[in-house]
C-alpha cells in the first residue's frame, strides 16, 4: 500500500512513549505498522516492524493474538527494527500494548541464541529459500527508509535562519564534485 500523504505534524500532538503502536512512512514510501520500543536519548524512538500475517512468524517473531488492540494477529519481528525519524510517524494506532516485557524476552533468546520459551512466536527458518526471509528484508528496507533523511525539510518553523541562501548549496556540491574528480585523476 503507498502512501499518498505526507506525514503531518498532528502526529506529535500525542508524546511519543514506549509500547505504543503506530502507523509510519516515508514521504513517498508504503505505509507500515510499528512498534516503539524505547526512545534514544534525542528523542527518535527506537521501532519493531509489526505486521498482520503470522504465516511471516519467525522463531524470533512475537505473535499477539488475545491481547491485540485490533482485534487481529499482530507479529512484531524483533529481528527488524532501527531508530526512526519522528517524522515518519503518521498516527497513534494504540497505547500500551503491554508486550515490552514479552518483547524483551524474545530479544534476549534471540541474543543468546536459544529457543524462545513460553510465548506465541513462528516457526523455526530452515532454508535459506524460506519466504519469510525476503519478507523480513522487504520490511527492513522499508524501515531504512524511515531512519534515514528522505524527509521534505521541516516546515513546522517558521524561523528560515538555517536555510542557506540562494546558490549556496549548488556551489557547494559544485566545489565537492570537481575535488573528487581532481582526486580520482
Amino acid at each position: 500500500m503507498q502512501n499518498d500523504r505526507q506525514p503531518t505534524s498532528a502526529a506529535f500532538a500525542v508524546r511519543l512513549a514506549p509500547d505504543q503502536l503506530w502507523r509510519a512512512s516515508a514521504s513517498t514510501g508504503p505505509i507500515l505498522l510499528v512498534w516503539i520500543r524505547g526512545l534514544r536519548s534525542d528523542g527518535r524512538p527506537a521501532v519493531i516492524a509489526v505486521s498482520f500475517d503470522a504465516g511471516f512468524a519467525d522463531e524470533y517473531s512475537l505473535v499477539v493474538g488475545d491481547r491485540s488492540p485490533l482485534a487481529a494477529n499482530l507479529v512484531f519481528h524483533t529481528t527488524v527494527e532501527t531508530t526512526v525519524d519522528t517524522r515518519a510517524l503518521i498516527d497513534l494506532v494504540a497505547d500500551r500494548i503491554g508486550v515490552a516485557g514479552a518483547i524483551d524476552s524474545v530479544r534476549t533468546a534471540r541474543a543468546a541464541g536459544r529457543p524462545v520459551r513460553g510465548l506465541v512466536v513462528g516457526r523455526p527458518i530452515t532454508s535459506r529459500t524460506d519466504a519469510r526471509i525476503a519478507y523480513r528484508q522487504r520490511l527492513a528496507r522499508a524501515l531504512v527508509e524511515l531512519s534515514t533523511p528522505r524527509f521534505d525539510p521541516d516546515l513546522s518553523d517558521d524561523n528560515d535562519a538555517h536555510d542557506l541562501p540562494d546558490g549556496v548549496l549548488a556551489d557547494r556540491v559544485r566545489s565537492h564534485r570537481s575535488h573528487r574528480r581532481r582526486r580520482a585523476a
